[in-house]
């Protein structure tokens, strides 16, 4: 693996460290209100304001052309974020954080597979090989390890 390829695995670990620590709170605070719904639309609406700050303020260096995405696109991440966060608002407190995002990565993975081998969302694609299908089983193990009673 090239130094620039490590690097970017470690942001991208970093990235899931932040999404832990996001459901965390998250789910806090869906407990808190006692009311899910609520609170995933403070948390999306949080995270427009955020992110419209920082996209606005590279907008004044590099020009947007924001006719130039196709119209489902405009909804169709925002629908799977709310099913996400919503779904994991729901189960953290019920079955913890450490089962939840394991159980979470494990789909992730599972799907993003499935997702490069047909080559969807217009990614390339990378087919399954016996590695991989090794690599997720034992992804597989590791969460029915890490979340066992014993």
């Amino acid at each position: 693996m090239s130094f620039v390829n490590g690097l970017l695995v470690f942001v991208a670990f970093v990235g899931g460290a932040a999404l832990a620590i996001q459901s965390g709170f998250n789910s806090q605070l869906g407990k808190a209100l006692n009311q899910p719904l609520a609170a995933i639309s403070i948390s999306l609406a949080g995270g427009a304001v955020i992110s419209g700050l920082l996209w606005i303020s590279k907008s004044f260096r590099n020009s947007v052309s924001l006719e130039q995405a196709a119209p489902h696109l405009w909804f169709s991440g925002a629908i799977f974020s709310v099913l996400g966060i919503g779904i994991y608002f729901v189960i953290i407190p019920r079955i913890g954080i450490n089962t939840t995002i394991a159980a979470g990565l494990v789909g992730q993975i599972v799907f993003s597979a499935i997702a490069s081998h047909q080559g969807w969302f217009n990614l390339p694609a990378q087919p399954i090989n016996l590695t991989k299908a090794v690599g997720m089983a034992l992804m597989v193990v590791g969460v029915l390890l890490i979340t066992s009673k014993s």
